[in-house]
């Protein structure tokens, strides 16, 4: 059983790419988020592992997974519970797909529901300004 550990992270450079597919009549909004990040607060004690370079990138690998599946499940939960495209797919679709949109366009509430997302978030953890 893997132990816990407290670890704080400052995120910079954030940088976000939205894409929407279509693959036999199911949208999917795909979000690539990339951005940097420092460490700056770890709970040190004798059990916890050395801060090295492996460590530290399976500490980013962890974060990526994480706040990926958390943004897909915040993007589904207001979908499932509000109705309302605050994403701006359909705005996305209507200026880079004019051709989608012109077939979807009038049936949009009841398409936006329907659609899928993929986040692919990644931070590449470039400091340790650690504190504590």
């Amino acid at each position: 059983q893997e132990e816990e550990i407290f670890i704080v992270i400052e995120q910079k450079n954030q940088r976000r790419k939205m894409h929407v597919k279509e693959e036999n009549g199911t949208l999917t909004a795909c979000y690539d988020i990339s951005a940097e990040g420092n460490i700056v607060q770890y709970t040190f004690d004798r059990s916890n592992p050395e801060l090295d370079d492996k460590f530290i990138l399976k500490i980013g690998e962890d974060i990526s997974k994480k706040i990926s599946e958390r943004l897909e499940f915040s993007f589904r939960d207001i979908q499932d519970t509000y109705k309302t495209d605050i994403f701006k797919v359909g705005d996305y679709i209507k200026k880079h797909k004019p051709d989608l949109w012109e077939e979807i366009g009038d049936n949009w509430e009841e398409t936006f529901p329907k659609t899928k997302v993929e986040v692919n978030y990644n931070i590449k953890l470039r400091r340790t300004g650690i504190e504590g």
